[in-house]
């Protein structure tokens, strides 16, 4: 359903229409992933159908989560905000560099080699690939 209102109502009215070749058009990638979208949903309603009919006579399963789990999504939400906030005041390396250290060090990667290569190295791979191979300019 999101992927026809994306395709036929949000993309019309909010992207301008260019007269161009399809692929140079400013709505083609947004109309690849709405298809994709209603693609992925139509596979997916008829596989739920697909289990739901083979499982009507077991006993369906209950899932909990539990607490600390629940307690890791907080962590990475504040971590996630105060990365965010941070963008404001700081260049994008040295947040990032700081997020990332932290998430694994939460996530109990106890590698001080891996977490100080992984933090610094994605960080200045992701800036100088936008930065010089595709010309963008970064925060």
């Amino acid at each position: 359903m999101f992927g026809l209102l994306l395709a036929f109502l949000i993309i019309p009215t909010q992207i301008k229409y260019v007269d161009t070749d399809w692929y140079n058009s400013p709505r083609f990638f947004p109309y690849v992933v709405a298809g994709l979208f209603v693609v992925l949903g139509v596979a997916l309603f008829f596989s739920g159908r697909k289990k739901s009919a083979t499982m009507r006579d077991e006993a369906q399963e209950v899932y909990a989560f539990p607490w600390e789990k629940i307690k890791m999504l907080l962590i990475t939400l504040v971590i996630l905000a105060a990365y965010v906030f941070a963008m404001e005041f700081l260049p994008y390396i040295p947040c990032t560099i700081v997020a990332l250290a932290v998430m694994m060090i939460v996530y109990k990667q106890r590698n001080w080699l891996v977490v100080g290569a992984v933090s610094v190295a994605v960080p200045l791979i992701i800036y100088f690939s936008f930065t010089y191979l595709l010309k963008l300019r970064m925060p």
